[in-house]
């Protein structure tokens, strides 16, 4: 069936897009797009994603299309193997459905956890505010650990002042002080620790806003140690009763006439869902694009506040799919990957450009390797005919089209996979203009981000 466009614009972070819509196998040419953008608009989407800023984050407004779409029934099993901040979990679980959000990294699991918060009375966890400072007011004796990732951007007495924040948080909701948090159930932790922790986090991001860089993804180390802020304590505690406030005033809602469906935040690899074969009924994900973004660098930040120390950051940073960090060799192979794959690796391996052939065709293939993996994993899990919706967007290495759309449909197409649908939202404006050097290759910066819509296999995993 031939594509049509369609001159819809809609609003997104990075600018205006427009939307062409592009029916795939049967059914009747459709005259009018019938989903949002998957991008935040921050502004419209003040109330309802302002306790955390992630700049990766699906649209509420296009999760509740995309479950819409779906047409799924009350109590259904929605997977998200990449939840980030929680978006589709959260709307998800509002309109009834089981959810069950998976992601590498435990900040942003806590982050999906505040989002998931009741809307208990406001007096609830201004209390529990209250507590947090009190206890943290006196708590500050303690040495810092010269080894505290805090101390990376703060000077000793102000990471001391952060650092009894961390420890009131834990002691007023859970009652002890242990060193960290436990990673393996932090899914599951109480609303009121994930509401405080996501405060901390906005805290240290707001005084800490002289060290972001251009590129929203990445955050700046002082140049020496005497350029690290020194905010007193009073004024730490201060940002953390302001940001805490407002968080509690964003919590949604929750509808009445739904009763509060189960959800489960796991910390887990896309590539090792630890879930049983068949046990999902629908999937609706974003992985890491194929962009060279730093996932794990955007929220180092938060893994700080979290007292990652640098070998736990450098451990997760290594297990993202799209890391930059070359770290071994491919478990599946590029014959598994598709034709388009196959071209583009060859296309990069060619190219003129200086560590074409070597480390940048090894960083794309540990990409497409994960990919892959994540993509058997979500075969393994789903039902037969589940429907799968995956966001994706395409980009460059240099002059050289990374079609990423058409390589997930080569590799889905070989797991049995149907594509039922194409929707692609036109960026005229991505990162890569932050980088003054891309215009060397080609004149412009735009993208298109594609909502790809599959059935898995009719008969399971093939």
């Amino acid at each position: 069936m031939p594509a049509v466009s369609v001159g819809l614009k809609v609003s997104g972070r990075l600018g205006t897009e427009s939307l062409v819509t592009k029916p795939v196998v049967g059914g009747r040419v459709l005259v009018r797009p019938d989903l949002p953008t998957p991008k935040r608009s921050l502004a419209k989407e003040s109330r309802s994603t302002g306790s955390y800023t992630y700049y990766a984050g699906f649209s509420v407004a296009f999760a509740s299309g995309a479950l819409e779409r779906m047409g799924l029934r009350r109590a259904s099993v929605l997977l998200d193997p990449w939840v980030g901040s929680g978006t589709t979990t959260r709307v998800a679980q509002a309109a009834g459905h089981e959810t069950i959000g998976t992601d590498i990294n435990p900040a942003m699991l806590l982050v999906a956890r505040a989002q998931q918060a009741p809307e208990l009375p406001k007096s609830r966890y201004r209390l529990v505010g209250t507590e947090i400072l009190r206890r943290a007011r006196g708590g500050q004796s303690k040495e810092i650990d010269k080894k505290d990732p805090l101390s990376t951007w703060l000077a000793p007495a102000s990471a001391r002042a952060f650092r009894s924040l961390d420890e009131a948080i834990r002691r007023s909701v859970l009652g002890n002080s242990s060193a960290c948090l436990d990673y393996s159930v932090i899914g599951r932790y109480p609303h009121e620790l994930a509401v405080s922790y996501v405060a901390l986090f906005r805290t240290l991001r707001r005084l800490l806003i002289g060290f972001f860089a251009s590129n929203p993804t990445w955050v700046k180390a002082p140049s020496k140690p005497a350029a690290r802020l020194r905010p007193s304590s009073d004024l730490i505690f201060n940002v953390f009763r302001a940001e805490l406030g407002t968080v509690i005033d964003r919590i949604e809602p929750t509808p009445l006439r739904i009763a509060p469906a189960t959800s489960h935040l796991i910390l887990a690899n896309s590539t090792r869902l630890p879930l049983k074969d068949n046990s999902v009924d629908a999937v609706l994900g974003s992985p890491p694009y194929c962009t060279r973004i730093d996932y794990a660098m955007a929220t180092r930040l938060e893994l700080a506040a979290l007292s990652f120390s640098d070998e736990a950051f450098r451990a997760l940073r290594d297990e993202a799919i799209g890391t930059p960090t070359v770290v071994s060799p491919p478990r599946t192979s590029p014959s598994d990957w598709g034709p388009s794959c196959r071209a583009l690796l060859q296309a990069i391996s060619g190219h003129r450009s200086k560590a074409s052939s070597s480390y940048y065709r090894k960083v794309f293939s540990q990409y497409f390797d994960g990919l892959q993996r994540s993509l058997l994993e979500i075969a393994r899990v789903a039902k037969p005919r589940a429907p799968v919706l995956v966001v994706v967007q395409d980009s460059f290495y240099k002059d050289v089209h990374v079609d990423l759309q058409g390589i997930v449909i080569d590799m889905t197409s070989l797991l049995g996979w149907t594509l039922h649908r194409r929707d692609d939202f036109l960026l005229p404006r991505t990162m890569a203009a932050l980088n003054p050097r891309h215009r060397r290759y080609r004149g412009n910066s735009e993208a298109t981000e594609s909502v790809l819509q599959f059935y898995s296999a009719p008969g399971g995993r093939a």
